[in-house]
């Protein structure tokens, strides 16, 4: 299935409707095919606007949705506990490229994504991130962490916006 804006999408079908998927199995798919070019805007905004550049790095892949959850434990305002019994989760990997002075390096981030489902269509409320390095070393992967304001979760929010919006071309 191909994703796109619609501005320069020549060639490309319309869905039926302009209108995201209430159904969260039928819109992730489409939504992890089109992650890598918005999060990859998103650096790329990232290093304009603040005219950093260490923000070096690029997500390259992304893989399908796992839909199982995990019992929710944890304290806290940010904590899945906190979420409401609306909450869907999805379970997913990126594969990244980072660059830095001695070379690059390739990194999997685990993400766990929590959704919620609001009048507007679906909605991140919180996401969680473990890293590690690709492929695996001898090292475990980093903790999850809170991950909810980082690009991938820019790029999800970025993508909702869209989908939700009617600006989405999808070919399936």
């Amino acid at each position: 299935m191909a994703v796109g804006l619609l501005n320069g999408m020549a060639g490309v079908a319309i869905a039926g409707s302009s209108q995201c998927s209430n159904d969260l199995a039928t819109l992730m798919p489409a939504l992890l095919d089109a992650l890598p070019s918005y999060a990859n805007r998103v650096i790329q905004r990232s290093r304009l606007s603040e005219r950093q550049d260490d923000i070096s790095g690029y997500i390259l892949l992304t893989s399908a949705p796992d839909f199982d959850p995990l019992p929710l434990e944890g304290e806290g305002p940010d904590s899945a506990d906190s979420l409401d019994g609306d909450v869907q989760q999805v379970f997913f990997t990126t594969l990244e490229r980072q660059y830095g002075i001695s070379g690059f390096r390739r990194i999997q981030a685990h993400h766990w994504l929590f959704m919620v489902p609001t009048q507007q269509g679906w909605q991140l409320a919180l996401m969680q991130t473990s890293i590690e390095n690709y492929p695996s070393s001898y090292l475990p992967p980093e903790p999850p962490r809170d991950s909810s304001n980082g690009v991938v979760a820019q790029a999800i929010r970025l993508w909702l916006r869209d989908c939700q919006a009617g600006a989405l071309v999808v070919d399936r």
